[in-house]
């Protein structure tokens, strides 16, 4: 594998990172290391580190995981961030306990099928809604049952 060597400047994003607050920073991937290098703005100094290969999204995604609590960020949030759902049909909970997952995971809800629609959620007796699903079809757009957006949502208590 030919090293490869990722260059970033200013308000850039580092790969796998929310943010990149540095003026110059260089990723280097190889066979053996990952090495991210970075000037930083305040106080100038030349940081440096070195990951196994393959290392360096898993210990950013940690390091991230370990601040969004003393940020307040909740990662969470940005599971089903820009995924718009159609609700369809009986559900085994209220359709308002369902929709509030959604968005608590980010997801937004609409009552029509529309191409940005990114899944119609078909409970039982759809009955006179039967359009929608065939809509969906028609557009190529995923139909879930419920229990398969539960399996979408993260493992998390009380959801």
């Amino acid at each position: 594998m030919r090293p490869g060597v990722t260059l970033l400047r200013g308000a850039d994003r580092a790969p796998g990172c929310e943010a990149f607050d540095s003026e110059l920073a260089v990723l280097i991937e190889q066979d053996t290391e990952e090495r991210f290098i970075w000037r930083d703005f305040a106080d100038r100094s030349v940081n440096e580190i070195r990951l196994a290969a393959n290392e360096y999204e898993a210990s950013v995604r940690a390091f991230l995981e370990w601040l969004d609590p003393l940020t307040g960020h909740d990662s969470l949030r940005e599971r089903l961030a820009g995924k718009i759902f159609v609700m369809v049909g009986e559900f085994s909970q209220p359709r308002k306990a369902l929709e509030g997952l959604i968005h608590r995971f980010g997801g937004r809800i609409e009552r029509k099928v529309t191409i940005r629609t990114s899944y119609v959620v078909a409970g039982s007796e759809t009955g006179r809604q039967l359009q929608k699903v065939t809509q969906a079809g028609s557009l190529g757009i995923p139909i879930l049952s419920e229990r398969e957006l539960r399996e979408l949502l993260p493992e998390v208590s009380g959801s």
